[in-house]
């Protein structure tokens, strides 16, 4: 269960992103689907386990999925949606820096946030973190 302070957090940057406009093109899912299946990635979504077999991703600007993605089924919900499913994920932020896409992700059934970086469309770091 996320606190107070967190969704406040979330919020605040996700309204800081809005206001400064860095946003990456709408409707291209290929940095994704990438990311879905990274090893790295799947380390922490589980779809093995019983319940994680459909990620639920809240809905944003930058991508609708909804397609099976090797043993994960990823369908793509309003964000009010999102809470009532215990595996969802919610992009907080798609940024253009230095030539490279970088993916900020809020993964909380896991307590977990992940920085992806890309360059020319290919995963080069994955960076996670654990609260």
């Amino acid at each position: 269960m996320q606190t107070y302070s967190s969704i406040v957090m979330t919020n605040l940057i996700l309204s800081l992103i809005s206001i400064i406009g860095l946003y990456a093109p709408a409707g291209d899912c290929s940095a994704f689907k990438q990311l879905f299946t990274h090893t790295e990635v799947l380390a922490y979504l589980h779809p093995e386990k019983k319940g994680r077999e459909i990620l639920y991703l809240a809905e944003n600007e930058y991508c609708t999925l909804n397609e099976k993605l090797g043993d994960i089924t990823i369908v793509t919900v309003p964000k009010e949606e999102t809470l009532k499913h215990g595996n969802r994920i919610t992009v907080i932020s798609v940024q253009q820096l230095d030539g490279k896409e970088v993916i900020r992700l809020a993964y909380p059934i896991e307590g977990a946030s992940f920085v992806v970086t890309l360059a020319e469309g290919t995963i080069t770091s994955v960076r996670v973190w654990e609260r």
